[in-house]
C-alpha cells in the first residue's frame, strides 16, 4: 500500500500540539523574548512542553533560536521571516473560522480544523512530495 504525502502534513501534525498557537502569539507580539519571559507569559505550559515546541519551531525555521556567550548564558527567541508569515496565515484562519462558525467553541474549532485536515491528509495523491522540516 503506498503512503500518503501530503505537502501540509508536517505542518497539520505541529498544529494540533498544545501551546503552539500560544507561543506563536507571544513571540509575534514582542518580537524577541528570552525562555523564562515566554514561559511567565504561559501560565501552566511546563517547562518541557515549552522547550519542545519551541525546538519543533526553530527546526521548521519558524522560530530563530539565538544564543549569547555571557555568564549566566543567555538564549533570546524571535520569530523568524516564515513565522511572522505563518502568523499571518493562523490568524487570518481563525479570523475565517469566527466568521463561518461563530457560534462553536474554541475546542470544536480545533475538533472541526483537525478533521479537515486529517480528511485532506487521505485524499492527496501518495505522488505529491512531502515536506520535511528544514533550517533556513
Amino acid at each position: 500500500m503506498n503512503e500518503v504525502h501530503c505537502p501540509v502534513c508536517p505542518m497539520s501534525d505541529l498544529f494540533n500540539k498544545k501551546w503552539l498557537h500560544a507561543i506563536l502569539k507571544e513571540l509575534l507580539l514582542v518580537e524577541c523574548m528570552r525562555y523564562s519571559e515566554l514561559k511567565r507569559r504561559l501560565d501552566g505550559v511546563s517547562p518541557k512542553t515549552l522547550a519542545d515546541r519551541l525546538r519543533e519551531l526553530e527546526g521548521f525555521g519558524v522560530v530563530k533560536r539565538e544564543v549569547f556567550a555571557e555568564v549566566p548564558p543567555r538564549v533570546e527567541y524571535s520569530l523568524t521571516e516564515r513565522g511572522r508569515e505563518l502568523a499571518e496565515i493562523i490568524e487570518a484562519t481563525c479570523d475565517w473560522v469566527q466568521k463561518w462558525y461563530p457560534s462553536a467553541s474554541p475546542a470544536q474549532h480545533a475538533a472541526s480544523l483537525n478533521t479537515g485536515l486529517n480528511a485532506m491528509k487521505e485524499t492527496i495523491p501518495s505522488s505529491t512530495v512531502n515536506l520535511k522540516p528544514s533550517r533556513p
